[in-house]
């Protein structure tokens, strides 16, 4: 696609990723809550050297919601558990599924994705 994307689960990791970025670059958070203080600081990070953010969650009014520069909102109604809360890794996905469909839609990203495609394919029987 000819776009670098990073990821790390280890919080620390992930804001000495967000300290490294391009100020071109474009910080994903996604949250059920919009509440995570992880997160809110590396969003925090990410808007004090002015990086655009894009925030997926289940709130509108929440902290990172706010902060972002762009908001995705994800709607959920199946409980977990028997509680107040409420989450689906399926929304989320689908909206990152939609983020790339939409970058993908370009002559040239094509082209590296099918380049990649091509590359991949000769390690499979």
């Amino acid at each position: 696609m000819g776009k670098l994307a990073i990821t790390d689960s280890v919080w620390d990791t992930a804001v000495a990723q967000t300290l490294n970025l391009p100020q071109t670059a474009v910080l994903l958070v996604i949250s059920n809550s919009g509440e995570t203080r992880d997160l809110l600081t590396q969003v925090n990070v990410a808007k004090k050297r002015s990086i655009k953010v894009v925030a997926i969650t289940n709130h509108a009014d929440s902290p990172i919601a706010q902060r972002a520069d762009l908001h995705m909102l994800t709607a959920v109604r199946q409980r977990v558990f028997e509680s107040e809360y409420y989450f689906s890794r399926v929304a989320a996905m689908t909206a990152v599924e939609a983020i790339f469909l939409l970058l993908a839609d370009d002559k040239t990203r094509l082209k590296h994705i099918k380049q990649h495609e091509s590359i991949v394919a000769t390690t499979k029987i």
